[in-house]
């Protein structure tokens, strides 16, 4: 529901003065001038809003009178504009100017045919005081396309710039999440740079992992290649949180501790943002494949085979000597030793000897 603000007539008197300070605005275009910039497609934090400082109108403070009023600049260059461009969630949000008050609040708006849908509140905050720029964190969600906005409490205020390249909107009073409100008529077509803006944080994604597996005996180091590697708390392989390295908001090396066993997890990297999962998992994988050969002296040549093939190898070449038989004879030497690693299948050869017979 709509409610009258009362210091509407005042407020009108305070805006008339910007049609007078022509100057003013020159300077304040200049300024921004060579400090306007915009956000990489490669840079993990966008900033939505005004780059600050700015210069601000000494002799204008806006204050609201009421319990809530809420200024953005929905219609804007890219570096001004208040709308967010990314998926994400504010992680933080700057305020420059005001006195030291309470009643500070950044809020999310939805376009809502010709209104504005409330759909997202910070807390509310103190500024630092004037002429600071007060570093406020936050964890507000916000879709690409959604509106950011300062919100003032009746006992808050704070000063402006000046920028003919913006248009200014109002709500007054500010709409409660899930609830809509239309622009503020009585403020005019404004040209104000409100003295705020977010850090807004892409949610993460992974591109691929290197190498994908290791052995589970040992530690692997694990190179994690995506986007958005800002504000990383935790990089977990299986659900295990493991020591890792931001390299950079595109890589992160991650130091993946043995195992008890060979297996197969999933590798997530989690920011303040959200949860990123690799596209392939990483394999805590057992020893190559290999032929480790087995103690065989006195063994008959069927049990010579038996173990063999429990150890992936296979036989070579039978001597016999003293008339020893398959069946008879037993292991008296091999080639190579017990206990040699061969590749799979290596072969094993056997000198088949007589044993004698026991004699009382």
């Amino acid at each position: 529901m709509r409610r009258d603000f009362p210091s509407v007539p005042s407020l009108l008197g305070v805006f008339a003065q910007v049609v007078r300070i022509r100057s003013f605005k020159v300077l304040v275009a200049a300024g921004l001038a060579v400090s306007l910039c915009t956000a990489s497609s490669h840079a993990a934090v966008v900033t939505v809003g005004t780059p600050l400082p700015i210069p601000l109108e000494e002799n204008i403070y806006i204050s609201c009178g009421q319990p809530g009023c809420l200024f953005t600049n929905p219609s804007a260059p890219s570096g001004l504009s208040d709308i967010s461009p990314v998926d994400g969630v504010i992680i933080r949000w700057r305020l420059y100017g005001p006195t030291s008050k309470t009643g500070y609040r950044l809020r999310v708006l939805s376009p809502f045919g010709n209104e504005y849908l409330g759909a997202g509140t910070s807390v509310s905050s103190t500024v630092a005081g004037t002429k600071v720029v007060t570093t406020i964190p936050a964890h507000l969600p916000v879709k690409a396309g959604q509106l950011i906005g300062l919100e003032i409490g009746s006992d808050a205020g704070f000063r402006f710039g000046i920028s003919s390249s913006v248009t200014s909107m109002v709500l007054e009073p500010a709409p409660f999440d899930g609830e809509s409100t239309a622009p503020s008529t009585a403020w005019g077509a404004g040209h104000y740079l409100f003295p705020f803006n977010a850090d807004v944080l892409p949610p993460p994604s992974i591109a691929g992992i290197s190498p994908t597996g290791g052995l589970f005996t040992s530690g692997t180091e694990v190179t994690i290649s995506g986007e958005n590697f800002a504000e990383v708390e935790s990089v977990t392989f299986g659900g295990e949180p493991v020591n890792f390295m931001v390299d950079s908001e595109s890589r992160l090396t991650a130091s993946v501790p043995p195992a008890s066993m060979p297996a197969t997890v999933p590798v997530r990297v989690v920011t303040a943002a959200g949860t990123a999962k690799a596209p392939a998992d990483f394999s805590y994988e057992g020893p190559s494949p290999s032929c480790i050969v087995p103690r065989l002296n006195g063994k008959s040549l069927s049990a010579v085979r038996k173990a063999l093939r429990r150890h992936d190898c296979s036989l070579g070449r039978v001597r016999r000597r003293h008339h020893a038989t398959a069946k008879a004879g037993r292991v008296k030497r091999q080639s190579p030793r017990a206990g040699t690693v061969l590749s799979p299948g290596g072969e094993v050869g056997v000198t088949l000897g007589v044993i004698p017979a026991h004699t009382p």
